[in-house]
């Protein structure tokens, strides 16, 4: 009969650092989390000041918009001989000066957040250079 000399402690499995593994990983899982939510609140944040920039544009040129109605429908009933009752933000052709003169728009503090002008040509005077020479009409192929 063979007698196994082995000490008993040899066969028994030796756990003394796994709780010490275990709480490692769980660690690196919540660094992992904690880094990719504040990736996506910084993505977020992005977001909603594109967002907002592209709200107070959109509201920048309704207002362009309407400004430019309401001095179009005053000047349409002001006599356009005279050439001093014309508003002053449109700037004659040939006087100096640009075409139009930029309005800038401030926010409650004063700062300047943006800036429109209005620039009004006659289209019906322009020539299409494309179609000028053509000796029939033809469908763009010359």
């Amino acid at each position: 009969m063979i007698i196994n000399k082995m000490p008993r402690s040899f066969f028994r499995l030796n756990n003394s650092g796994i709780a010490l593994v275990a709480v490692l990983a769980i660690l690196v899982v919540l660094a992992i989390m904690a880094a990719s939510f504040t990736a996506l609140m910084n993505i977020e944040n992005k977001q909603s000041q594109v967002q907002m920039n592209s709200q107070q544009l959109d509201m920048l040129i309704g207002s362009g918009l309407e400004q430019a109605k309401a001095i179009i429908t005053v000047d349409d009933i002001m006599s356009f001989n005279d050439k001093s009752k014309i508003n002053p933000l449109f700037v004659l052709p040939g006087s100096g000066d640009s075409y139009s003169k930029w309005i800038f728009v401030k926010d409650s503090e004063g700062k300047i957040c943006g800036r429109y002008r209005f620039r009004i040509e006659d289209e019906s005077s322009k020539v299409n250079i494309n179609k000028a020479f053509l000796l029939k009409k033809g469908r763009g192929t010359g």
